[in-house]
């Protein structure tokens, strides 16, 4: 998870955020899914989802991260085989 000092201001983003704590109340009942958070660059898709990590005090472990290239070609499910 890319790591962040100190508090992060987050502004603009309760709905994503309930939507994140939504799935969480699932996979704590055992409903395990793949939640993706995805747009264009720079609209604060790392920094909404460091701050719910944050927020959610989730242990070491639980949160997997995975990058799209930006380059053209990348392979099929290139984020998932890295």
């Amino acid at each position: 998870m890319p790591g962040r000092r100190g508090a992060t201001a987050l502004l603009g983003r309760e709905l994503e955020q309930a939507e994140l704590y939504d799935a969480l109340s699932l996979a704590l009942r055992g409903e395990h899914q793949v939640v993706v958070v995805a747009g264009d660059a720079g609209i604060g898709k790392t920094t909404t989802v460091v701050e719910f990590v944050r927020r959610a005090a989730l242990p070491a472990g639980r949160v997997l991260w995975g990058r799209c290239s930006e380059q053209p070609g990348a392979p099929t499910f290139w984020p998932w085989v890295r």
